[in-house]
């Protein structure tokens, strides 16, 4: 069975890269208690984890999936709950949601996709009721999070936590984008 991410970064990697890791995960466990926790996950066999793809590595066109923008719609919503014009209205349609909208179609951010509707809960969070591939599209890479396919693969970078990479050799059990979302000889 594989070990930790935590392990894998301190005792598989060169001592001089093992030094750096150390360091990182020293200041996590202090700075962010929830990303250390991530790296202390132990790899199930029954629990598949996410894999992190490039973003190259993505068949874009042949993707038919629902599209969300997390940032946007949070914003969207919490304008929503202050502008009594705009909640009358079947739409936003004033002057302050427009220099909202502005920003975010000019504005870089991720987004989500899913082959389900994607739904606000009674939460405050954003889900895919029922859906069977669910991924998350940041700058460069992709993180799928929910996919019918698994294989094995080797941890990630620290940037990941408890996360797998698509190109790394491992025994970690995560999931797979399917072949026909694949560019190239996946």
């Amino acid at each position: 069975m594989p070990k930790s991410h935590r392990d894998h970064l301190l005792y598989d990697a060169p001592d001089n890269v093992a030094a750096v890791n150390a360091m990182l995960i020293g200041t996590a466990t202090v700075h962010d208690p929830e990303y250390a926790a991530a790296l202390e996950n132990e790899p199930s066999d029954e629990e598949p984890v996410t894999c992190v793809y490039s973003v190259h590595d993505v068949a874009w066109e042949w993707l038919d999936l629902e599209e969300i923008d997390f940032a946007y719609e949070d914003a969207k919503q919490e304008h929503l709950a202050e502008c009594v014009e705009c909640r009358e209205e079947s739409d936003c349609v004033c002057a302050k949601w427009e220099e909202i909208n502005d920003h975010f179609e000019c504005g870089p951010g991720g987004r989500a996709y899913a082959d389900a509707p994607w739904v606000l809960g009674d939460d405050g969070k954003w889900d895919a009721p029922g859906c069977t591939i669910m991924l998350i599209e940041n700058e460069t890479t992709v993180q799928l999070v929910k996919s019918p396919e698994t294989w094995r693969r080797g941890w990630c970078s620290p940037c990941y936590p408890g996360q797998c990479d698509a190109d790394a050799e491992g025994d970690v059990l995560c999931f797979r984008l399917p072949n026909e979302y694949l560019r190239g000889d996946e």
